[in-house]
This record gives C-alpha cells, sequence and structure tokens, in this order.
C-alpha cells in the first residue's frame, strides 16, 4: 500500500555559507582555482549494482542506475551494445537526481537475454554496470512461482492536498519484493509525503 499526503508542509532548505580567511600568503589566481578547493573532483561512480530484471512479454522492465561523481556524470543506456535511444524499443531514458532510469516498455520476446550496460562518464573517466533482460513469451513459459499482480491500477484523480491510496497485491513463491515508482523514477521513501505499508 502507498500512501501520498500532499498536504504537508515543503521541505526548507538552509543554504550552506562557506566562509574563507584571505591573507596575501595565500591568493587566488581565478574562479576555477576557487572551485577546485571547494568541490574535490572525483571520477565517476556507481552506487549500487545494476539489477536483472525477468518480465513476460508484453510488460515493463525498469533498469536504475545510481551514479556519483564530480562534475557529476552524465549516464547513457545500451542494450546489447546499441544505445538505448536508438530505438523506440528500447525504451525510454528518464534523469533523476542521482541518475538515471532505463524504461523497456513492452518489452519483446527478441530481447531475451540482452545485456543492458549503464555508463557513467565525466571528465575525468567513466564507470559502467551491467545486468541483463530475460523476457518470457508468455504466462504459462514463466515458471512456477513467478511473480504476478493480482490487482489492476485504474486512473484515480484527486484534489490538492487530498490524501491517495494506491494497493499492490502481488503473488509468488518467493513472494515478490514490490517497488514504487513515479513517473518511471523510484519514490523517494524519505520524503514524509510517501508511505509504503504492508
Amino acid at each position: 500500500m502507498l500512501r501520498i499526503m500532499t498536504g504537508l508542509p515543503p521541505l526548507l532548505f538552509l543554504p550552506l555559507f562557506v566562509s574563507l580567511v584571505w591573507s596575501q600568503a595565500f591568493l587566488l589566481q581565478d574562479l576555477e582555482e576557487l572551485s577546485d578547493l571547494l568541490l574535490s573532483k572525483e571520477k565517476p561512480r556507481i552506487v549500487q549494482p545494476l539489477k536483472s530484471e525477468t518480465v513476460i512479454a508484453g510488460q515493463s522492465a525498469l533498469f536504475t542506475c545510481m551514479v556519483e561523481g564530480n562534475p557529476f556524470p552524465r549516464v547513457q543506456w545500451t542494450v546489447s551494445g546499441m544505445s538505448a535511444l536508438a530505438s523506440p524499443r528500447f525504451g525510454e531514458v528518464f534523469t533523476m537526481p542521482r541518475g538515471s532510469v532505463l524504461r523497456i516498455t513492452n518489452a519483446l520476446p527478441t530481447l531475451h537475454g540482452a545485456v543492458i550496460a549503464c555508463i557513467a562518464e565525466n571528465a575525468l573517466g567513466h564507470a559502467e554496470a551491467t545486468a541483463r533482460l530475460s523476457v518470457y513469451q508468455n504466462e504459462d513459459a514463466a515458471p512456477t512461482g513467478f511473480p504476478r499482480f493480482l490487482n489492476v491500477f485504474s486512473v484515480i484523480v484527486a484534489k490538492k492536498n487530498d490524501k491517495v491510496e494506491l494497493e499492490c497485491r502481488t503473488e509468488g513463491d518467493p513472494p515478490p519484493t514490490v517497488r514504487w515508482y513515479k513517473d518511471s523514477t523510484p519514490i523517494d521513501l524519505v520524503n514524509a509525503r510517501f508511505l509504503v505499508t504492508g
């Protein structure tokens, strides 16, 4: 169950003030040197493993790539060596605060076994993580215990500041782990507006 509370006050972010002490013996030549002192340069790093996904043909598969680096890395996706942007069948790419999401909609059986790669790059280098996409032809081809939804989502219309509840019922053996997404990006469960139960 996902509860979204829209009536909470917005978070307040207080600015961080950095003061520098200047002396005659310590002069900065330009803003680039100042930037280097305040912000250390860092090669790209993928901060959590890319997870392989298994779906039934026609379902969507989501791959999430969380990255760090300074300057913040640019993220690219490939599907079996081809840019994910090269064909609509490879899906859509979404940017999120700390990375990127690749959503493959209506997964085709021809994508079974595809190697999905997330590549993060900045001026200092690159980092890469890979995962696999497995696609079963239909539910009958899926193994016993394969996760499935027991309910169908429908459009919910709500007024601003209303509380909204979404229910997701599943079955599988072992019991499936449910992950919630909003606009194809993972929901930040630290945000007090969202509450997951069950």
